[in-house]
């Protein structure tokens, strides 16, 4: 990507002949599939990329070479964990007792991230997971949480949580 005169690069981790290369085109001479196929990948990419300026123009956003390529490989985007998601909400809950939350319902959203974490510490061997990538917060991940119940000591969650048997308290804090 050059702009103003500064470059920022990424690969597309594909390979071409240098004889097959057209420095002046920036693609894959030839009709071979194969050639055709990383030409298509470049075309998508460079669309990709002016999508990324023209939405940078409208906003008024003033960018550099690297800063559009970094929004085109997601690095300009923060990853959200579950845990911590778990502790604004109850941040902001524990704001609010006395005006909009009892201090029983703050009490149980404690409980319920404790077991939440206890969870994730036996089932992945991690601190925190991801929401949205990696092994990611996603039905998938409440299932789990719902066989494990027994195993982790997790059906203490569906008494906090007044008796219910799923997990509805996780899509509360990952929709949010």
């Amino acid at each position: 990507i050059a702009l103003d005169s500064k470059r920022a690069e990424c690969s597309l981790n594909r390979k071409v002949h240098i004889d097959l290369w057209s420095t002046r085109s920036q693609k894959a001479l030839g009709n071979s599939p194969e050639n055709q196929e990383i030409n298509r990948e470049i075309d998508f990419i460079k669309n990709k990329i002016y999508s990324i300026e023209q939405k940078f123009q409208r906003d008024g956003i003033v960018y550099s070479a690297a800063q559009l390529r970094d929004v085109y490989l997601g690095k300009d985007k923060t990853e959200k964990m579950l845990l911590e998601i778990f502790q604004e909400h109850n941040d902001k809950v524990n704001s609010l007792i006395g005006r909009d939350f009892a201090a029983g319902i703050a009490e149980r959203y404690r409980t319920c991230k404790k077991h939440v974490e206890g969870f994730i510490k036996e089932k992945y061997k991690k601190n925190d997971i991801p929401v949205g990538c990696g092994p990611s917060i996603n039905i998938t991940v409440i299932r789990k949480i719902e066989q494990n119940k027994t195993n982790l000591n997790l059906d203490k969650l569906n008494k906090v949580l007044n008796g219910q048997d799923d997990f509805k308290c996780l899509f509360f804090f990952v929709g949010n």
